[in-house]
């Protein structure tokens, strides 16, 4: 679709606006675009492409509340414009995201091979601190017994 079929359809849903009850008869939409094939094009985009009209039988057009709400393509364009750099925003923090999370399993596997060192090690201390209390309670023992003597 070319600019001056841009201008054309936003031309033709302004009028569609002024109409009673927004229909236009058929006949009316005929005037509108004299070319058969232009008309024929634009027709298809505005009930079919943009659905911004409904072809409500075999005498009237009528606009529906997309086209109603229809302003001009430029502004659809900005609005698609916007929309894309959200998603660009979002798939762009997305990314950010997944690579804190690697980054932050790196560290928890880390984390965890140290801790693992460590309970290993502290199971060791615990068993030589076990052995040095049994060694104290048996000199302990042995000076009491020396002693009573």
């Amino acid at each position: 679709m070319n600019e001056e079929d841009k201008i054309l359809i936003e031309k033709l849903i302004s009028k569609f606006k002024q109409f009673p009850n927004n229909e236009v008869h058929k006949d009316s939409f005929a005037t509108m675009v004299e070319d058969p094939k232009k008309r024929s094009f634009i027709l298809n985009i505005l009930v079919n492409e943009l659905k911004l009209i409904d072809d409500i039988d075999t005498q009237l057009y009528r606009i529906n509340l997309k086209g109603l709400n229809f302003t001009s393509f430029k502004e659809i364009e900005e609005k698609e414009l916007a929309k894309a750099k959200a998603v660009s925003e979002k798939e762009k923090l997305e990314i950010d995201l997944a690579k804190s999370n690697i980054d932050a399993n790196i560290l928890n596997r880390e984390v965890a091979e140290r801790n693992f060192k460590s309970e290993r090690f502290n199971k060791k201390m615990s068993i030589l601190n076990f052995i040095f209390i049994i060694c104290n309670f048996c000199i302990l023992i042995w000076q009491i017994i020396t002693s009573v003597k």
